[in-house]
């Protein structure tokens, strides 16, 4: 059966979706690993996982405890010059001991379209407290990213912080999801209207369906009132515990709407987190999924955030060259392409892509392949490209994909 194509949601972008990516830093041993001097640093998180929810005598006391684990998550960006919204979720907290509350950073869980091309995050908590936040890790492929806060450097003081962190369900093993289930979903519906709620069923507790931007996705569905905006928020069982992330919907239609499992997204988490680190000089690493490489090529004719290299259909004195090349990132896996090449085809794992100047757009569908591909670091694709008259071929070997404006950031 044709799976649907799904929008992910998103409120008051006026940027566009870029991908970010940075592919083996200057200092690197090559194969996207990182070498680094002085001591390394790691956060100790504990993460809450129930599958006893604490009983609560009705759906008011339920939501009065869990409402403060899911923020507002604002991004802007400098470079796209524009801004997004969405919703987070608290999920951990450093620090067990409750009186050292200045040494307390939380993380946010949201998800990766809400944040894609941003260099600045503002979280607000349910009384409206504003915390500027920092990026540990993205993975575009599962739409999950980490943001870190602290609220003792903004000036706040622990009883005037209102967050909580979430309680998760282990919906894999010991507390399964059933069609009909009763859930509630707290987001920023249209980014205006942070700790709304909205009540519904589980539709499907598996739905494979194909997301924009990122491919099949296995899904929960729901039929809460979900709008953009509502991307990076909670969905929760009527005892508070969390299910899922929401991140996508059918665009006009009511009652089509779908989360992330909450396993699936912890997973995620947990990579980010686990390889993210910070030096004692001050310099940090992003977060990444340890493996994952992608293409990181766009359809423009100037590289934008994060992108690597930039292939559009150019005319010049009447004539259309399609799948032009038009720049490359220095010191990138595509350092062997030169301004003006013209890709012919595309050879990974023996199938070749074949660029042919069709009514439409061939860049545009060659990124979308290339960006399309399941990459895994050491992956190679051949490339047959036109330079002049000369044809030739060149190979790129991918590196471990990292999110984020450099890869390497002096920690402020």
């Amino acid at each position: 059966m044709k799976k649907k194509l799904l929008s992910l949601i998103v409120a008051l972008v006026a940027m566009l979706s870029l991908t970010a990516c940075v592919v083996t830093p200057a200092d690197s041993n090559g194969n996207g690993n990182t070498e680094v001097s002085g001591n390394v640093y790691k956060y100790d998180v504990s993460v809450q996982t129930s599958t006893q929810a604490p009983v609560y005598t009705s759906l008011v006391d339920m939501l009065d405890a869990v409402r403060p684990s899911v923020v507002e998550v604002y991004t802007q960006s400098d470079i796209a010059q524009g801004t997004g919204a969405g919703s987070g979720i608290i999920l951990s907290v450093t620090g067990t001991d409750t009186d050292v509350f200045t040494d307390d950073y939380y993380f946010v869980l949201t998800c990766h379209h809400v944040i894609d091309a941003g260099d600045k995050y503002l979280v607000k908590d349910i009384n409206g407290n504003e915390y500027n936040a920092s990026l540990i890790g993205g993975d575009p492929d599962s739409d999950i990213a980490v943001l870190r806060l602290q609220p003792s450097a903004e000036g706040y003081t622990k009883d005037t912080v209102k967050l909580a962190v979430a309680v998760r369900r282990d919906i894999n093993v010991q507390a399964p999801l059933k069609v009909g289930e009763e859930v509630v979903a707290i987001g920023n519906p249209l980014g205006t209207l942070g700790g709304t709620v909205t009540k519904g069923i589980i539709s499907s507790v598996e739905r494979t369906v194909s997301v924009e931007d990122i491919g099949d996705m296995n899904l929960i569905q729901t039929d809460c009132s979900i709008n953009g905006g509502n991307s990076g928020g909670g969905l929760f069982d009527t005892q508070g515990n969390l299910l899922g992330v929401v991140n996508a919907g059918y665009s006009g239609l009511q009652g089509l709407n779908f989360a992330i499992p909450v396993d699936d997204a912890f997973e995620i988490y947990s990579n980010l987190m686990e390889t993210y680190f910070y030096t004692s000089d001050k310099v940090y690493n992003y977060g990444y999924v340890e493996g994952r490489a992608r293409a990181c090529a766009e359809n423009n004719y100037a590289l934008s955030f994060g992108s690597e290299i930039a292939i559009a259909d150019y005319s010049y004195n009447f004539r259309t060259y399609p799948a032009c090349v038009m720049a490359v990132k220095a010191g990138s896996v595509y350092s062997d392409f030169e301004e003006f090449d013209l890709i012919k085809s595309v050879t990974y794992k023996n199938n070749t892509y074949t660029v042919t100047n069709s009514l439409y757009n061939p860049a545009s569908d060659l990124v979308a392949y290339l960006n399309g591909l399941d990459l895994t670091v050491g992956d190679t694709i051949t490339f047959t490209v036109l330079r002049g008259n000369t044809t030739k071929t060149i190979t790129v070997t991918y590196k471990q994909f990292i999110y984020g404006d450099t890869g390497y950031t002096l920690a402020e």
